[in-house]
């Protein structure tokens, strides 16, 4: 997939990435190792018109969905991005088993994030490193304050780590076009046709995780181009007050004062522990 503007200069180093892939030997000769299938939407006259993250995700429900059909199976679909590694040898065995229960149709896995300090070399690296803590704290405080204006944080889907069944997925409407927040709104209909139809999902933030970059740039809204350069500029990162209007400045008190009172509710020592890993970033 490639959804910058042709003529760009990240589209032509996306292009150039995509075609490195498809002739990557481990594709083209997989030997006895299993079989990988790549599709091809960034060669020219394979583009999707009007690409964007959402029609991106759903090509792959709509691509699975015809060799699930083929076989006569209703296979189960793991959605992450393109910057995901899998750091836990066992991730797929573990993520087949939370579906032996049939009625299972979805899972909202978790994530760490991972900065490398040398892929910005326009940063100075110990104020950048600093910058990224404090990035991983303001993603605390607004995961917090989220929970407590009552929104379903543990529930939400995340396109770095989801799962779903293939059919399903397509009963739902797939994902639909958005530019944001694509994965969250895939997200709600799932949960309200397992409502519906007396079927299951599970969260395992904190049990079912990936590895996911820190992206610095303006690509999408989950690209923190923005708040490092906040940081840096000596300015502060704000979180929305969970009680008014207001703002609440990030640090580490803010944190601990909503941190105490997501535990002061039922579920809020679930919501912590998962709130404490996604604030996490390793940096390199």
């Amino acid at each position: 997939m490639n959804n910058d503007l042709p003529g760009t200069r990240k589209y032509e180093e996306v292009y150039g990435a995509n075609q490195r892939v498809l002739r990557m030997e481990r594709l083209t000769d997989p030997g006895d190792e299993h079989r990988i299938t790549v599709l091809d939407c960034s060669s020219p006259g394979k583009e999707i018109a009007g690409c964007n993250v959402g029609k991106a995700r759903n090509r792959l429900v709509h691509e699975a969905t015809k060799r699930f059909r083929g076989n006569g199976r209703n296979g189960v679909l793991s959605h992450v991005d393109a910057d995901v590694y899998f750091n836990d040898a066992l991730f797929l065995r573990r993520a087949i088993d939370m579906f032996d229960d049939h009625d299972v149709i979805g899972v909202a896995g978790g994530k760490w994030r991972e900065a490398f300090l040398a892929d910005y070399p326009e940063y100075e690296p110990e104020p950048l490193r600093a910058a990224l803590r404090q990035i991983g704290l303001w993603k605390q405080c607004v995961e917090l304050a989220n929970y407590l204006n009552g929104e379903p944080v543990l529930q939400a889907f995340g396109g770095s780590n989801m799962l779903s069944r293939c059919y399903e997925s397509v009963a739902v409407g797939g994902i639909r076009s958005l530019e944001v927040d694509e994965d969250k709104e895939f997200g709600r209909r799932m949960w309200r046709y397992a409502e519906a139809n007396k079927r299951k999902i599970l969260v395992k933030k904190t049990e079912l995780k990936v590895v996911a970059l820190l992206r610095i740039s303006e690509r999408t809204g989950s690209s923190f181009k923005a708040q490092v350069e906040t940081v840096l500029r000596g300015k502060e990162l704000v979180v929305g007050h969970p009680d008014s209007s207001g703002a609440l400045v990030v640090n580490r008190d803010t944190y601990e004062v909503l941190k105490f009172r997501a535990l002061e509710r039922t579920g809020g020592r679930e919501l912590v522990e998962y709130v404490e890993d996604y604030g996490s970033v390793w940096i390199h």
